[in-house]
């Protein structure tokens, strides 16, 4: 079971720009699988432009980051100010728990700009994964 909250706010600010991480801001991605099997919950920033969301390693598009989905090499994303990573190839952010009883949780807080520019778009969501 997948439980998706979608804040749909413009993460650029609201400036109505071509970069949007709106899809995921304010979301709680929350998966469950039953023991013994592991649970899976994040997204990924795909380099095809688009957002997705993994479920216990499913994936379903959610929403698109970049439109038109074209450049996408030309934009960098980072996770709680870590290094800029080349959106040039896929991104993902998952958490994942195995064995009865366990999850983990955790917040991803992404920003996205064009290579070496300033932050366009920004979201913050929390993943959950638990084993029941």
């Amino acid at each position: 079971m997948s439980t998706l909250l979608a804040i749909l706010l413009m993460a650029d600010g609201g400036g109505g720009g071509p970069v949007s991480l709106a899809a995921i801001d304010g979301a709680s991605i929350e998966n469950f699988a039953l023991a013994p099997d592991t649970a899976v919950s994040g997204v990924r920033i795909g380099f095809d432009g688009l957002i997705y969301q993994n479920d216990n390693g499913s994936e379903t598009q959610i929403g698109q980051w970049l439109t038109p989905a074209t450049g996408m090499s030309g934009y960098e994303i980072r996770n709680n100010s870590g290094a800029w990573l080349n959106l040039g190839s896929n991104r993902f952010y998952n958490v994942s728990a195995s064995g009865s009883g366990n999850s983990a949780s955790q917040t991803f807080n992404l920003q996205i700009r064009p290579t070496g520019g300033a932050v366009v778009a920004a979201a913050s969501f929390t993943c959950l994964a638990e084993v029941i």
